[in-house]
């Protein structure tokens, strides 16, 4: 079975996009600030403790799993709206890297994922079997980012199929695979060895999920989809919107002229706004 480091290239290393389109999932080494990165965990995972603290002493009787969920979402709510948060999915290094698979116009969708697997929560939603994300509203065009924000330990981490990309949208029932007659998944290979500012780049196609949640740590790791402006949008993308992340030459015109229909003149001797300008400009 392959190890995660034939997988692992830096970011401007010729194999970077050939290995994703290959195997459906690259590990860009050291894509990300681990300062930023570390600054992130000590945020989410101390509001993480202190939350879980409050449940467990409040609800000594009930399942945790019932309100990790919850927990995780009000942590996103929360680091949505910090500096920390916007410098990560907005730094120049990983917007250089969606560049090269995703083209000039780029953005990401306006919903965050918080994965936390505590070893006393034993969540579906939490602990993922093996499944595809276009399962939940991404589409084939898409990127998944995965960050995580710290060491990973190898029993509590993500597994994927290389090449399960190729595969295309298997049949799935209650967030199961249920493979076809005569066919049976490869075996999934453990991501290892990832370091706070490593990401990992997925195809929606890409079958992954939880490996384990046996290790002594709780494991924590961001998710966010990407995507060009130029492709459509899901269902359920619609219902949440995106955000504008990077425009190209020809975006950045398309802006200045202010609208789909070219309104004739409208800026012509004018300053047009950009918002590509700071305030000062």
């Amino acid at each position: 079975m392959p190890q995660a480091e034939q997988f692992k290239w830096e970011v401007d290393h010729s194999q970077l996009i050939e290995c994703f389109v290959e195997n459906g999932f690259v590990i860009v080494d050291s894509l990300l600030d681990p300062k930023l990165i570390s600054n992130l965990f000590r945020t989410v995972s101390s509001r993480y403790e202190e939350l879980k603290g409050n449940f467990l002493s409040s609800n000594p009787n009930s399942n945790f799993s019932s309100a990790s969920i919850g927990i995780c979402r009000k942590i996103v709510s929360e680091i949505e709206r910090s500096s920390l948060f916007y410098d990560i999915t907005h730094s120049e290094s990983l917007l250089n890297c969606l560049e090269k698979f995703l083209g000039l116009d780029l953005a990401k969708t306006a919903v965050n994922a918080l994965f936390i697997n505590d070893p006393i929560d034993d969540s579906p939603v939490t602990n993922k079997a093996m499944h595809q994300e276009v399962w939940t509203g991404a589409l084939p065009e898409d990127i998944l980012v995965w960050i995580p924000l710290h060491r990973i330990e190898s029993n509590n981490t993500m597994a994927v199929i290389p090449g399960s990309h190729f595969f295309g949208l298997l049949p799935n029932r209650n967030r199961e695979i249920v493979c076809p007659e005569g066919f049976e998944l490869p075996q999934s290979m453990v991501l290892s060895q990832l370091e706070a500012g490593d990401a990992v780049l997925l195809h929606p196609l890409l079958v992954h999920g939880t490996h384990g949640v046996v290790g002594r740590k709780t494991r924590y790791a961001i998710h966010f989809t990407c995507k060009s402006i130029h492709t459509p949008l899901s269902n359920q993308q619609k219902a949440f919107g995106y955000e504008g992340l990077r425009q190209g030459p020809m975006r950045k015109i398309q802006q200045i002229l202010g609208n789909d229909y070219l309104t004739p003149l409208r800026t012509y001797g004018g300053k047009p706004l950009r918002s590509w300008d700071s305030d000062e400009n």
